[in-house]
Formats: C-alpha cells, structure tokens, sequence
C-alpha cells in the first residue's frame, strides 16, 4: 500500500480529523523526501535572506522616497501631483505595510532555517499545517495580510510612486509588476502580493 500523501492529510483536516492525525500521516509519507526538501528550503532560505535585506534596506531609507515626485497621484490625464491622498497613501504603506512584510519575512526565513534541518522538516510541514487549521478555525486567516496587500495594491494603482514599486518589486519581480499594473486590476495584485506576504 502506497504512502498517505497530501490528499490524505487534506482529507484529515477537511473531515474534522486532527493536526495530530495529519502529523502521523506526514511522518509516514514525508520522510522519503526529506532530504529534497532540505535542499529545497535551504535554497528557499538564502532567497528569502535576500528580500529582507532589500525590504530592509528601502525601511531604513524611506525618508528619502517621501513627497513629490518620489510619490504622487496620477491624473486623468497622465501627469502627477502630491495630494492628501497620496499622502495618506504613501504614510500607510512606508509606516505599516513595510515594516508588517519584513516581519512575515523575517518569521518565514525562521522557518525555513529549521525546515533546512534534516529529519525536522516533517515537524515543521505539520506546524504549518496546524497554524493554517488554527487560524482558519479562529476565522482570521490571511485577514491582516490581506488588508497590507490591498493597501500597498490600491497605492500602485492610484500613485506614481517609487516605495510601492519597489517593494512590489521585491515580491513579484518588475516584469510582473509592470504587466500587473498595465491591467489596473486591484483584485488581481492584491491577491499576489497577499500570497507572497506569507509566513509559512
């Protein structure tokens, strides 16, 4: 008989089986790959290490993208110009969606450092699962992360601004971000950047 896979343990979690049930059907299944995995995360790791130290380095210097015309409103007809709104705009996503995003960041670098480790990358895989299972039973998932992605989404759109196309770039690289805001589709960019914004 084959190995439980990921079926078997979204089938735990979707007919009201336990984290601990999906565990054991993990360490049953996971094992075999964990040295793939350990590679894989170590990898993962060094990249993630990366986007922090830019993310980092753009909170440190967010002073220097303040104000016209690092940041401004597009008009209807093209141009630019600084308005209350931009700047509300732009004060929300250097003083809160930044510094939130290093921080899931930082927790999904933590992460994948143990994930690195062989034989504990199982445990780990069943901590994300059991995190995802709280959190949706608490009916809070991807509540916060959403509403940061929906704030740095709605600022691209609206305003020309330099913070926001960087960090967009940090997590969906430039090409992605000029394709994304070509179409101005709100919805569509603030569920990518949500999904990157992740901490597991």
């Amino acid at each position: 008989m084959g190995q439980p896979g990921t079926l078997a343990v979204a089938t735990a979690l979707g007919t009201g089986g336990t984290v601990a049930t999906a565990g054991a059907l993990l360490a049953g299944g996971g094992l075999a790959a964990s040295l793939t995995g350990n590679a894989f995360a170590m990898v993962s790791h060094r990249s993630t290490g990366k986007h922090i130290e830019a993310l980092q380095e753009l909170y440190e210097n967010h002073a220097d993208y303040e104000g016209f015309p690092q940041c401004g409103y597009i008009t209807d007809d093209g141009d630019k110009e600084e308005t209350d709104s931009s700047r509300a705009g732009h004060r929300v996503v250097a003083d809160h969606v930044l510094p939130y995003i290093i921080f899931q960041k930082t927790r999904k670098l933590g992460r994948k450092k143990v994930s690195s480790i062989p034989g504990i990358s199982v445990m780990e895989t069943v901590r994300s699962i059991g995190h995802y299972a709280h959190k949706k039973y608490q009916g809070e998932q991807g509540s916060v992360r959403n509403r940061a992605a929906g704030n740095l989404a709605a600022h691209l759109i609206e305003c020309s601004c330099d913070l926001s196309r960087h960090i967009s770039n940090e997590h969906l690289g430039n090409e992605r971000t000029v394709y994304l805001l070509g179409a101005a589709q709100y919805d569509r960019i603030r569920s990518e950047l949500a999904d990157k914004m992740k901490s597991v």
